[in-house]
């Protein structure tokens, strides 16, 4: 087996062709670019691409946002849970720019205290949240 795998570009494309992501490997080197607008509608073709996108063996991940257009909360949830996966099984996830708002919302719902506790006893965090409005 070679020590230096060469570059590999796979392009994901949803049925309409509209490219959602890009993704490039160079050894242990995952590159994202995430493409078009992500929106809620169209969360099972990001979803897919999302599950297709070749992990084994990376060590770092670069994800770039500068081509995407807007991140509907749902995309969001299932990039956060994606990403999350890759750090998961030992790789440095960084973004190439600022985290996406969406994404930084989706995070701090997911890492707030007893997040986890109120989703297992069906205590609903929105009822909470607007009772303190």
């Amino acid at each position: 087996m070679p020590l230096l795998r060469s570059a590999s570009t796979v392009r994901l494309r949803p049925k309409n062709l509209s490219s959602f992501l890009e993704s490039t490997t160079a050894n242990d080197r995952l590159e994202l670019r995430l493409l078009d607008a992500w929106r809620i509608d169209r969360i099972a073709e990001i979803e897919r691409d999302l599950r297709r996108v070749a992990a084994r063996g990376v060590r770092s991940v670069t994800v770039h946002t500068s081509a995407l257009s807007a991140l509907d909360l749902g995309p969001a949830a299932l990039l956060r849970d994606r990403l999350q996966a890759l750090a998961d099984d030992g790789a440095k996830v960084e973004f190439s720019s600022d985290v996406p708002e969406t994404l930084q919302f989706v995070n701090t719902l997911h890492d707030a205290p007893g997040a986890s506790a109120e989703i297992a006893n069906g205590t609903p965090w929105l009822s909470r949240l607007l009772n303190r409005i």
